[in-house]
């Protein structure tokens, strides 16, 4: 054709509604963290695999040799260290012999940082009468190459820690078959639908994800809490219950629109 085909503009209504979406959205999330809203409450869906996670360290006798694959970093905290405290707090009063690796070379950091901050909380209460064991930390350099190596090393649990799947991914097809422990994974929540295959195939033993597999496994444990910890809880669970809500609601207006919009146009 000689001529290029017209495109249509939208119109200065049409472009002002994706913006005003977000900015609903935005500012509905914030009013339910900064006003320190209380309401709506109740409990996030509990998904397969928190249970089995919890009774797969819940057995644990004491001093057993416990391997923490800790592959996330400041960067991701924000989320997965919801995910792993509650993890490390329950490895902790099974007096676990936990041995921390990373590929990371801030992950021992990390780690050492979490798990001093769990241990304050705990306030020295083991299921156990002995204190647990001291926790090593360990960075290995040189990638997933060097992941092999860890299989000779005798453990009665592997956990990863991982804000992404590919990570888990790693250790199962690397370490967990040369070793044959159970393995279990916390893992941010954008990683859990890659990773629910190898739960229901058994390569994983239990899974945590995300906030919802984190406020899952605490009330499971009801391990001892900060009073912030408690609070940035339930700030998390409101945050998403008013986000959910609104989200429902911009759905419900636009449908609405839409719908009396047509009739217009046709008269």
């Amino acid at each position: 054709p000689l001529a290029a085909p017209v495109t249509r503009l939208a119109g200065r209504g049409e472009a002002l509604w994706l913006p005003w979406i977000f900015l609903v959205l935005l500012g509905a999330v914030g009013a339910a963290f900064f006003l320190q809203l209380t309401r709506p409450g109740g409990a996030p869906r509990e998904w397969p695999g928190v249970n089995a996670a919890y009774d797969a360290i819940n057995q644990l006798p004491p001093q057993s040799a416990v391997t923490v694959f800790w592959a996330y970093d400041p960067a991701t905290a924000g989320e997965m260290d919801l995910v792993a405290a509650p993890i490390m707090q329950h490895l902790r009063a099974r007096g676990a012999a936990i041995e921390v690796v990373s590929l990371l070379p801030n992950g021992p950091a990390t780690a050492r940082r979490l798990i001093a901050a769990v241990s304050a909380a705990s306030g020295g209460d083991s299921a156990v009468e002995a204190p647990p064991p001291a926790v090593s930390y360990e960075f290995l350099p040189g990638g997933a190459l060097v992941l092999p190596g860890l299989a000779p090393r005798a453990a009665a649990l592997n956990v990863v820690l991982s804000a992404q799947a590919a990570d888990a991914q790693t250790w199962l097809e690397l370490v967990a078959p040369l070793q044959g422990a159970p393995v279990v994974a916390g893992v941010g929540a954008g990683a859990d639908p890659i990773l629910r295959p190898y739960l229901d195939s058994g390569q994983l033993r239990g899974l945590v994800s995300g906030f919802d597999g984190a406020y899952s496994y605490s009330q499971r444990g009801r391990f001892p809490q900060s009073a912030a910890a408690l609070q940035r809880q339930r700030s998390q669970l409101v945050g998403q219950n008013v986000a959910g809500l609104v989200l429902i609601g911009l759905l419900i207006a636009g449908n609405v629109i839409a719908l009396l919009g047509g009739r217009r146009d046709r008269g």
